[in-house]
């Protein structure tokens, strides 16, 4: 991670997901447990927008759910390698479409982390315009699970 950015090839190696799945195609700020700012280029090659139907919305907001996840999960597992997640919970908004041709522009923020438990924010716009934004937890069971009572 030289510089705080990580490029395609990179991103393999901090998230679990691989093609394609993976959502986030660069991230040029990143502060590990703190916050990151990526982006996702919306073209007529990504694997969701191949036979379209005349409508606006080219990236399902499932999908952006997705980008903004994993961009928090970035967060935390540049430092601490941590792959396997579970998505727990969201807490969304959407305020607008995306286009063939856009380049979303991703942040988030971790606002909390400890004994594997994530919370965090994040939002997403297009040209300075809000598209998404979500509250999310995630969890990392391998670590989690350290935590739980034993049983008898």
């Amino acid at each position: 991670m030289k510089d705080n950015f990580i490029n395609g090839k990179q991103i393999y190696s901090y998230l679990p997901n691989r093609y394609p799945f993976v959502m986030i195609d660069k991230v040029d700020e990143l502060i590990p447990n703190i916050s990151a700012k990526g982006y996702k280029y919306i073209t007529a090659n990504d694997w969701f927008s191949q036979n379209l139907t005349k409508t606006s919305q080219i990236l399902p907001r499932s999908l952006q759910i997705e980008c903004l996840e994993e961009l928090l999960i970035l967060c935390v597992t540049s430092k601490n390698k941590k792959k396997f997640t579970k998505f727990v919970s969201v807490d969304v908004k959407f305020f607008g479409n995306i286009s063939l041709g856009d380049k979303l522009t991703i942040y988030t923020k971790v606002n909390f982390w400890n004994r594997g438990i994530l919370k965090g924010t994040g939002y997403s716009q297009i040209n300075g315009k809000l598209i998404c934004e979500a509250k999310m937890v995630v969890s990392f069971p391998e670590i989690v699970n350290k935590y739980l009572p034993k049983g008898s």
